[in-house]
């Protein structure tokens, strides 16, 4: 082989590499997006169930005949309920 035809091999070899690595890049950005979409998600749907089981507010103009005093709003447990539990890590 000629040094000129080796030269334009390995250029031809450098091309295609770039070319791969391009795409591998668009690939892991395009992943990362996908998942930072998901996080938010998720994150805004946790949210959504932290204010819905909410410890019943201490302000109830009720208090302290309101019957759901130390109860979460949304099923009624004993505060903390079980999905707060386990939202904060704990067992139910």
């Amino acid at each position: 082989m000629t040094d000129m035809a080796l030269n334009i091999e390995y250029e031809d070899w450098i091309r295609e590499k770039r070319a791969d690595i391009a795409q591998h890049n668009l690939s892991i950005q395009a992943n990362i997006a996908a998942l930072s979409q998901r996080l938010w998600k998720a994150e805004q749907t946790l949210e959504q169930v932290r204010r819905l089981h909410r410890n019943h507010d201490d302000d109830c103009p009720l208090i302290p005949l309101c019957a759901r005093q130390g109860r979460c709003d949304e099923c009624g447990q004993d505060w903390p309920c079980a999905t707060i539990r386990i939202l904060d890590g704990g067992d139910a």
